[in-house]
């Protein structure tokens, strides 16, 4: 019988017939490389002899490559870039190095780390570019190798290149614009919608994204774009976004990863169409007082019209309105105005037939197509004229009423009103006042024997005055008799009077000339006036008043002849002759020389004015 020793029991086994065994595992690096010392006990029987020896066993290391896995399989998605890591293969051994021994196009696409075993892409793979170098699925054969000791191991490495998606669908239109009447009826197709998928197994999903203003107006059907709600121009929203609807699709491939989407935008712009007639509301009844002066507004009437722009109308008195007209109504405010004084109108309620008309409700003015409403407006007058019953009073009072003493009191009314009372005339020496309704004594009477100072009969005038519309007003009477006495003794007279209508009629007469007249005597005034200033500047010329004084040094036109010159020259010598000394000389001369000459001409002095003879021959000039 063989035994080890304990320490070595762990590395090694012996059997009976003295084989010593290695462990089936093998030895680790650590345990490689050493030298081991087994001491080996033989007995031939249980308490029998024995014997040890020692066995020395070197343990050499054994250098070796293999790969953890016999296969590899990963997959990468396209364009993912180059340097894309794919897996990574791990190998056993010392001083491990890697490398891909299958070198072919479709291997190209793929490298290795020699130290870390690292396969990453070559280039970018884009299958939807498929060629030889970016294969859907390749296999690459990897070795592993120690390249001091010469091992080497092999694996295969499968490679799946998975499509990825990178296109969004693309659809047509990719934007739609519209332009639509607001009376288009549901379920009217805009457009068929058609999107290309990036992959065939794709599946595409569509939803509609609106705003407020198109919320359930439109719908998607079988790719068909429709109106799903009724659309409408007449809004101040759709005002606000200038009556354009709009939506978008929003279509997206869900059934890949990532998923990618695309929008369609869509543009409905609604055009107006006249649709409904203009329509009145109450009021319908306006009152208005019988003093109330011309252009009073009497009341406004209320239409309106469901088109956009709203309540774009215009108003016009068709019917009920009297000849000559008592009432007008603005055109676009429907304010109906007093054109006339109602006091002279016999009728008391007046029945307007107002017509109202939509303007541009259309995309164009279509006079055709406008629409009209008309409604009754009922105009009722009230007289709210102060009413006194009676008009006229007549109280007698004695002379001995102190003062403050009530005299009298008026019954006055108006309709729906209150009134005010105002003394205005007859109150000699305001011996009366006026409070309220009731008319008092102010001061106390005078009297002297044998006469009075105070008038013993006062007819006091009261303006009776509608208190909300000062402009009614009426006046009442009051005959007040003072009489003499010692003791106060009060009669009330009433004196109940009738109103009768008078008719008084004013005839005024004037002449009213035609126009052209007017224009004829206005022209022939203004000639006779020229006329007149033309003959009275001629006699004023005429007259010496008007005439220009005559100068001083002005003198006596006369003719001096040369034979007078010289012989002047002779009587003085060398010196030459002066001008007055041939005047005078000239004036000297006989006059038989005048008596013989002929005058043939007559001409005026320009400097005296006055007239003179001369003769064209001899050029001699005569006064006249």
């Amino acid at each position: 019988m063989s035994t080890l020793p304990p320490s070595a029991s762990s590395l090694f086994n012996i059997t009976q017939n003295g084989e010593i065994l290695v462990p089936a595992s093998g030895y680790s690096s650590k345990q490689a490389d050493q030298t081991y010392k087994l001491a080996i006990t033989v007995e031939e029987e249980p308490g029998g002899a024995s014997c040890t020896g020692l066995v020395n066993i070197n343990v050499l290391p054994v250098y070796f490559v293999n790969f953890t896995k016999k296969s590899y399989s990963a997959s990468i998605r396209e364009n993912t870039g180059p340097m894309a890591l794919v897996t990574t293969v791990t190998a056993n051994g010392v001083n491990v190095r890697y490398e891909i021994i299958d070198q072919s196009p479709t291997t190209s696409s793929f490298q290795i780390n020699e130290v870390t075993g690292e396969i990453r892409t070559t280039y970018n793979l884009d299958l939807d570019f498929l060629d030889k170098r970016s294969p859907s699925s390749v296999q690459l054969q990897v070795r592993a190798y120690d390249p001091i000791h010469q091992v080497n191991a092999t694996t295969l490495v499968n490679i799946t290149v998975l499509e990825a998606n990178d296109i969004p669908p693309f659809c047509t239109p990719a934007v739609f614009v519209d332009t639509v009447p607001e009376t288009t009826p549901i379920g009217y197709k805009f457009f068929n919608l058609n999107c290309n998928k990036d992959q065939k197994k794709q599946t595409l999903s569509y939803k509609i994204i609106t705003n407020a203003n198109s919320l359930y107006k439109f719908r998607l059907q079988n790719g068909e774009f429709q109106v799903n709600n009724t659309i409408t121009y007449d809004s101040a929203e759709m005002a606000s976004v200038n009556f354009q609807y709009f939506a978008s699709i929003n279509v997206t491939d869900s059934s890949t990863v990532p998923s990618l989407s695309t929008i369609v935008n869509i543009y409905i712009t609604v055009t107006p169409v006249n649709q409904y007639a203009p329509v009145c509301h109450p009021p319908y009844q306006f009152p208005v007082k019988m003093m109330s002066p011309i252009d009073t507004a009497v009341g406004t009437v209320n239409a309106t019209d469901r088109d956009w722009k709203f309540n774009n109308v215009q108003f016009k008195i068709i019917g009920g309105n009297p000849d000559p007209p008592l009432f007008d109504i603005g055109r676009r405010t429907g304010i109906i105005y007093l054109l006339n004084n109602l006091e002279y109108e016999q009728l008391r309620t007046f029945n307007l037939e107002i017509q109202i008309v939509d303007l541009n409700q259309d995309i164009e003015p279509d006079p055709k197509n406008q629409k009209t409403g008309s409604c009754t407006i009922i105009v009722y007058v009230q007289d709210t004229s102060p009413v006194c019953n009676p008009w006229y009073y007549i109280k007698t009072i004695c002379s001995t009423y102190s003062p403050e003493s009530q005299v009298i009191t008026l019954y006055c009314t108006s309709t729906n009103a209150s009134v005010s009372y105002e003394i205005i005339g007859g109150n000699t020496n305001e011996q009366f006042s006026m409070r309220g309704s009731t008319i008092f004594t102010q001061n106390a009477f005078t009297y002297y024997t044998p006469g009075v100072v105070d008038p013993t009969s006062f007819e006091l005038l009261v303006r009776v005055t509608v208190d909300t519309a000062p402009e009614l007003s009426a006046t009442a009477t009051v005959l007040v008799q003072v009489a003499y006495c010692t003791t106060t003794t009060t009669t009330t007279t009433t004196a109940t009077t009738t109103r009768t209508t008078r008719i008084v009629t004013v005839m005024e007469y004037y002449w009213a000339p035609e126009p052209w007249f007017v224009a004829v005597m206005t022209v022939t005034g203004a000639l006779l006036i020229v006329v007149l200033t033309l003959l009275i500047w001629k006699c004023f010329k005429r007259s010496s008043l008007c005439r220009q004084p005559p100068v001083k040094e002005a003198k006596p036109i006369l003719q001096i002849k040369s034979s007078d010159l010289k012989g002047l020259s002779d009587m003085q010598g060398d010196s030459p002759p002066k001008p007055d000394d041939l005047l005078m000389k000239k004036l000297s001369m006989p006059s038989l020389n005048q008596q013989s000459t002929k005058f043939d001409g007559k001409a005026e002095d320009p400097v005296t004015g006055q007239q003179y003879l001369y003769s064209s021959s001899t050029g001699e000039r005569r006064w006249m």
